[in-house]
């Protein structure tokens, strides 16, 4: 269910539809979506077994459209099923039919994770106190 659904732009209740059907998909349901934050819009996704929060960031004259992840949580009976793996990938296929976009993910503290994402093509752009930070585009990814 998308809470306050008005202050969602076209393009962000786009990406979070996409994202709650992918998530039901996956057998998480109940999921509760919220705008957060404005210019760039946050977006937050929860239920009892996930958390998602992410930027989307419009195109502009010096940066892409963008898709900055900045947390994902996935406990219980979903975490190391490979959901991650596969919301990455159902990610670049969004991204590919919606014209010239990335996907950041930001603060990564998780090596498995990091591992599993720069063994499928994602570009490690930064490390610092806060994790690393990857970027990933279609044209890199390797599913």
């Amino acid at each position: 269910m998308i809470l306050n659904k008005h202050f969602f732009s076209a393009s962000d209740l786009e990406i979070t539809n996409f994202l709650i059907d992918f998530f039901r998909n996956e057998g998480l349901i109940d999921i509760q979506a919220d705008v957060e934050s404005f210019n760039p819009t946050k977006i937050r996704l929860e239920n009892k077994n996930l958390v998602l929060e992410f930027y989307n960031v419009p195109e502009t004259s010096d940066c892409e459209h963008q898709i900055q992840i900045t947390n994902l949580l996935l406990q219980g009976e979903f975490n190391r099923k490979g959901i991650s793996k596969r919301l990455v990938s159902s990610l670049m296929e969004y991204c590919s039919n919606h014209g010239d976009m990335c996907v950041l993910i930001l603060g990564i503290i998780n090596e498995y994770w990091l591992n599993s994402l720069l063994n499928h093509g994602a570009y490690l752009f930064e490390e610092d106190f806060n994790g690393s930070n990857l970027c990933i585009t279609p044209q890199i990814w390797k599913a």
